[in-house]
């Protein structure tokens, strides 16, 4: 039997707690737990150690948010890490029942080409997500071995990852504080040559917001630095494609604001990509598949 380490990350989670540990609790005799809050500022804390103590083998109380990338690098770093042969990542608004996860853990083993495994991600008993939508609509059947679909890219609120694998690539990016941390990993795996995979027959739960359409223009000037740090740290693109892309995008944000008046959300824009340029120009020789800081602690 493989050995998995469950990882849950929470932030003022006191109201989705009954959802994910209460899935990590029925599948609490496949998995260790090691639960990491990022200094929640409500109940969190305090109802983790009341009610679920004894399903947490490791917990990190924190006093500073670290994020979600940060957060789950301090657990892959700590010696214990290199005990398990997976680690399931389940955000705090997610979940998945044990006939699911068994299924997803089962088919793991035999994929030997694939780093990442995901089931379907519904948010509603019916409905499935309407991003990952995109990314089923994107894949494509594996050849070789049945039941697994190929994507490019599936989100980390439902992940089973081989933990020596991203281990070797040093956990998640540290240049991403929040969102776009997921997206990059799966780049570098890529260029490392690994697969990333949804298993149909397989069913998960992500209860967040739908998105409503919107241009990516019209992104906040966050998400967009957040998009185009995923755009530059990528190395699967050239550095002449991405040179090209941040200017194309830098150019079609300074008229659209103008054109309709956002002189203060430009300004935001103008000073994030002052900074996005350095990184640009700092990327060049470097070996972006691997994180460049260690995550050994």
């Amino acid at each position: 039997m493989p050995k998995v380490l469950a990882i849950l990350i929470t932030y003022n989670a006191e109201s989705w707690l009954p959802i994910s540990m209460g899935a990590l609790q029925k599948i609490s005799h496949l998995v260790d737990l090691a639960v990491v809050d990022n200094n929640s500022q409500d109940a969190t804390k305090e109802i983790l150690e009341q009610n679920y103590s004894d399903l947490i083998k490791y917990s990190f109380y924190l006093d500073e948010n670290l994020g979600f990338g940060k957060a789950h690098n301090l657990v892959f770093g700590k010696k214990f890490a290199n005990e398990y042969d997976y680690f399931f990542l389940l955000n705090q608004d997610a979940a998945i029942d044990a006939v699911n996860f068994e299924r997803l853990l089962s088919l793991g083993e035999k994929a030997s080409d694939y780093a990442i495994l995901s089931p379907l991600h519904y948010f509603s008993e019916k409905d499935l997500d309407k991003n990952f939508s995109k990314y089923l609509a994107a894949s494509k059947p594996d050849e070789k071995i049945s039941g697994i679909r190929e994507v490019p890219f599936v989100n980390a609120a439902i992940w089973l990852i081989k933990a020596p694998v991203l281990l070797e690539i040093n956990g998640f990016h540290p240049i991403f504080p929040h969102y776009g941390e997921d997206l990059n990993l799966v780049h570098r795996l890529t260029a490392k040559g690994w697969l990333t995979g949804i298993v149909p027959d397989t069913v998960g739960y992500h209860y967040r917001p739908q998105p409503t359409k919107m241009h990516w223009l019209d992104d906040t000037p966050y998400r967009m630095m957040i998009s185009c740090r995923v755009l530059i740290f990528n190395p699967l693109k050239s550095r002449l494609y991405v040179f090209i892309q941040l200017n194309y995008r830098l150019m079609r944000l300074v008229l659209r604001c103008l054109f309709k008046g956002r002189i203060s959300e430009l300004r935001q824009h103008l000073a994030n990509f002052f900074t996005l340029y350095p990184l640009f120009f700092a990327s060049f020789g470097k070996d972006l598949i691997y994180a460049e800081s260690s995550v050994t602690i």
